[in-house]
């Protein structure tokens, strides 16, 4: 289980900072040049594009909170207690971070099967959370 996100602040993989709607822009901008890449969606570096998508678009609404994070576990903590993005949600988001993590560290297999639910996850998620950014923050 994350812990909550006011632990990371306070172990310093997070540090508060005053709102930056620039780089929260220059992330969103990037994060859907990025989903343009993405061709069959049971591909390893499909999976690896979405999840790189969807931790800009939470850093996004991050930096522009005034939040800079040092830890991809702190993204996901930042969206479980300030985005009420649901328990499922949620849950979808730290499989997909330590999917990631055993991919790229650990050289472990995954599932085809398991990436295209994660990837049309992932691709939904960002699409309905761009949305949000931008009329929040007027991006």
């Amino acid at each position: 289980m994350i812990p909550d996100f006011l632990w990371y602040v306070e172990k310093g993989k997070v540090k508060k900072t005053q709102s930056n709607i620039a780089r929260a822009r220059a992330l969103i901008k990037t994060a859907l040049g990025r989903l343009q890449r993405i061709s069959n969606r049971k591909d390893i570096y499909d999976f690896e594009d979405v999840y790189e998508s969807l931790k800009e678009v939470l850093q996004a609404f991050m930096e522009a909170e005034g939040y800079h994070p040092y830890s991809h576990e702190a993204i996901v903590a930042f969206a479980k207690d300030n985005m009420k993005l649901g328990e499922k949600t949620v849950n979808k988001l730290d499989k997909m971070r330590r999917m990631r993590h055993d991919f790229v560290y650990r050289g472990a297999e995954v599932n085809p099967e398991t990436v295209k639910e994660l990837v049309d996850f992932g691709i939904e998620l960002i699409e309905k959370l761009v949305r949000e950014i931008r009329k929040k923050f007027e991006l």
